[in-house]
């Protein structure tokens, strides 16, 4: 055999593969790339492939050396799938969006680097973890660098470990199939990198609004509380009562909780909101979302070629994840709101003791709590 026959034989069987995979998948969602100079260097083994009747003993001597040559990519196959329903074995599933997965082969046609994924649409949830895929390592950083998956005890397993030493030509129609069925599953039992079940959100305790004693840690400036409690004392928006010689404000605590979240909310103020929920009973919730930190998840850049066009990191908004959310003030900022908003009431109420010295937008409110004039 001479090396251009054994060069003929390995794009033969690259031809093959990628055939199987255009037929599968379809030939928009599959991409390639071939190092023409990598499978050149197959020439570096003419004294083998000359003394061999056929391609697969040169593989057989080839492989005899542990060439360091061999652990590099010289045909590379990449599958899109713009969506893909995972299902574990409890039923539970999870969607994902635009997967990418690479498979390598060096210049022999022979696997490695295994199977890798990448992804590059997330959601809020999946770009706080990383998540690509439940067998496949986490990429915290979300860049364009394909990560290793872990096949587990699966046929695809077994197809790609004997890819690495022997060519199967059986495996060129088998491969996409097997490669489709590992992309929908998450395998419990067999210990995935990361769990579906942990994209859930979930809501936190009830947020508890009432009058604390020690306020000293929350985070709002002064300005800010200045604003809110001015912005509230002109909204025309204020139920007033009296109570122990204080004037009070007559509101449930989620009442008022959402009246001064709106306001925060609006005026655009600087003031930290949970988001969260209020159920049928009016109670109030906090959801456990977590932040993204490491990446700005708004630079859109660049993460790999695909058939020639760029494929952009994009994370959809925190707000898509989170079903009936709304945003709620702090409870600790609560209590100092309404520390500051009824002892300023009360000293009106001590200042002027007939009720026509109350201010005018005071005291219609009174007068709306049975309070004559």
């Amino acid at each position: 055999m001479t090396v251009d026959e054994a060069i003929e034989e390995v794009y033969r069987r690259f031809d093959s593969l990628l055939s199987s995979f255009n037929d599968y998948f379809g030939e928009e969602y599959v991409d390639e790339d071939v190092c023409s100079e990598r499978i050149k260097l197959l020439s570096m083994y003419e004294d083998i492939i000359q003394k061999c009747d056929t391609f697969d003993d040169a593989i057989n001597e080839i492989l005899s050396r542990h060439s360091e040559d061999l652990n590099t990519p010289a045909f590379t196959i990449i599958i899109y799938r713009p969506e893909v329903i995972i299902q574990n074995e409890v039923e539970e599933t999870h969607t994902i969006k635009d997967l990418y997965i690479k498979l390598t082969f060096n210049n022999l046609m022979l696997s490695i680097e295994g199977v890798r994924m990448n992804r590059s649409t997330y959601s809020y949830i999946e770009a706080c973890k990383g998540y690509i895929h439940s067998h496949c390592y986490s990429n915290s950083d979300l860049s364009g660098e394909f990560r290793t998956c872990c096949l587990g005890k699966t046929a695809l397993s077994t197809v790609i470990s004997t890819m690495k030493s022997i060519w199967e030509p059986g495996f060129t129609e088998t491969l996409p199939v097997l490669l489709d069925q590992y992309i929908h599953v998450e395998s419990v039992s067999g210990g995935p990198y990361q769990y579906m079940a942990d994209l859930n959100i979930e809501k936190s305790d009830r947020l508890i609004y009432t009058q604390y004693s020690d306020t000293s840690n929350a985070s709002v400036s002064i300005p800010d509380i200045k604003y809110l409690v001015k912005t509230f004392l002109v909204s025309g928006n204020i139920k007033l009562a009296e109570c122990d010689g204080r004037v009070k404000l007559s509101y449930t605590p989620e009442e008022l909780a959402v009246i001064l979240s709106d306001l925060a909310e609006d005026c655009s103020l600087d003031i930290p909101l949970y988001i969260g929920f209020q159920d049928s009973f009016g109670y109030i919730y906090r959801y456990n979302v977590p932040e993204i930190t490491s990446i700005d998840p708004d630079t859109e850049r660049i993460l790999f070629m695909f058939k020639g066009s760029p494929v952009r990191l994009r994370v959809e908004s925190k707000d898509d994840i989170i079903p009936n959310f709304r945003y709620f003030i702090q409870p600790k900022l609560y209590s100092v709101f309404v520390d500051i908003v009824e002892s300023l009431l009360t000293a009106y109420a001590e200042k002027y003791t007939s009720e026509q010295a109350i201010p005018e937008k005071y005291r219609k409110y009174r007068n709306s709590q049975g309070h004559s004039e």
